[in-house]
């Protein structure tokens, strides 16, 4: 049966390959590089080359195989941020750069989400609401990837907001991805993850050890 809510996931690509070749053409600082790079860090390929998601499921469900396990966003923004602050101490950059990248994120993946939408992937658990979703197993589900789209296109908002006030200077990365951390932990709760430890998934140790360490900052 064909996946019921999958169409083409073209437009969106079309969309961000419009985006990088626009951006291709503009003088780039190399912390932005890096940031862009910077996700490969912390994910893996299709063909189950491990990272820290999959070593943690390994132990905890020894049986499933590590290509079970997709690349992620979340663990991929760790990946950048660390990346770019390890690029602007070995470029000598002191200046906080983190506000010039928090809303082309934020815009980046409201759109990229709905690539994961159309794939059929990052799909919640069951659900009986009227707009649930079924990803191609008969079971109507929470769009997940719909909620987070939601969410970066909100946040999206509120930084412009933000930014026209002059409220949370240098600090609006900061701000964005603590929202995030909260925001996936708590949507944790309608995804089929596995708990790691102590009752939280993967994710949602990535979020509140992410968010203490942004906190703490």
């Amino acid at each position: 049966m064909p996946h019921p809510v999958t169409m083409s996931a073209t437009p969106v690509l079309v969309v961000a390959a419009a985006a990088g070749i626009w951006y291709a053409g503009r003088p780039t600082p190399h912390y932005v590089t890096y940031a862009i790079t910077g996700p490969a860090l912390t994910e893996y390929n299709d063909n189950g080359i491990a990272s820290i998601k999959a070593m943690t499921i390994a132990f905890s469900e020894p049986a499933a195989p590590l290509k079970q396990v997709q690349k992620t966003v979340t663990t991929g923004l760790v990946g950048a941020y660390i990346a770019v602050e390890l690029a602007k101490a070995a470029l000598g950059v002191r200046a906080k750069t983190g506000d010039a990248l928090a809303v082309p994120l934020a815009l980046a993946l409201a759109v990229g989400r709905w690539g994961c939408f159309f794939n059929g992937c990052c799909f919640g658990t069951p659900t009986t609401l009227p707009w649930a979703a079924d990803f191609g197993d008969g079971v109507p589900r929470h769009p997940t990837q719909v909620y987070e789209s939601l969410f970066h296109a909100s946040m999206a908002v509120v930084l412009l907001w933000c930014i026209g006030r002059g409220w949370f200077r240098y600090q609006r990365l900061k701000l964005y991805l603590i929202a995030y951390a909260a925001f996936r932990f708590l949507t944790e709760s309608i995804r089929p993850e596995p708990a790691v430890g102590f009752g939280l998934t993967f994710y949602q140790w990535v979020a509140v050890v992410g968010g203490a360490a942004l906190a703490a900052q």
